[in-house]
Formats: C-alpha cells, structure tokens, sequence
C-alpha cells in the first residue's frame, strides 16, 4: 500500500519532468519531454486533482488529436493508492524504475 509520503514524492517526480522538459524546450533541445502535469490539492476538502498532457498542453495535444487524462480523488486510503498509480503509469519507463528503487 502506498503512503500520503510516497504520492506527493512521486507528484514531485513528475512535476520536475514537466519543469525540466519545458526548461530544456526553451533552450531549444530537439530530445525534450513534453509530458506536462499539473496538480491541484485542496487540503480542506482532502481532495487532489492530477491532469496529465503527454503533448504539454498547448496546441500540439489538438493538431495530433492526443488527449489529456485526468483524475480527481479524496485522500482516503483508496483514493491515494488510485492517484499513486494513475501518476505511475503515466511516466515514462525511465522515471517509472527509477521511482520503483527509490522505495
């Protein structure tokens, strides 16, 4: 079972792939990630939102015709193992073994 810990470490995971991906686009490296991840919690309501663009959000997603994923969950202990995975799964394999010996 994974922790409140290890979701909002995998949250930081992701979000440092879409600020490097997006520093090194700006730099105008061809081999960048566009994976883009925004997170929203709301701690008095112990809710948290996850939308995913595998293209960045601009519109690359629409020209292509690629969609974002989204989820949104209460941190109950169910909802916390839903976002964990749903943020796993949606890295790429380099950052998903590097997260599994992280643990």
């Amino acid at each position: 079972m994974k922790t409140t810990k290890q979701l909002f470490k995998i949250m930081a995971r992701a979000t440092e792939i879409s600020m490097h991906g997006y520093d090194m686009k700006e730099k105008d490296i061809t081999e960048v990630s566009h994976n883009q991840w925004f997170f929203n919690y709301s701690g008095h309501v112990n809710s948290l939102s996850a939308q995913y663009y595998p293209l960045g959000w601009h519109d690359a997603q629409k020209e292509n015709g690629v969609q974002g994923k989204s989820l949104d969950a209460k941190l109950t202990e169910a909802g916390i193992q839903l976002m964990y995975w749903f943020i796993y799964d949606n890295l790429c394999q380099r950052d998903q073994e590097l997260e599994s010996q992280a643990v």
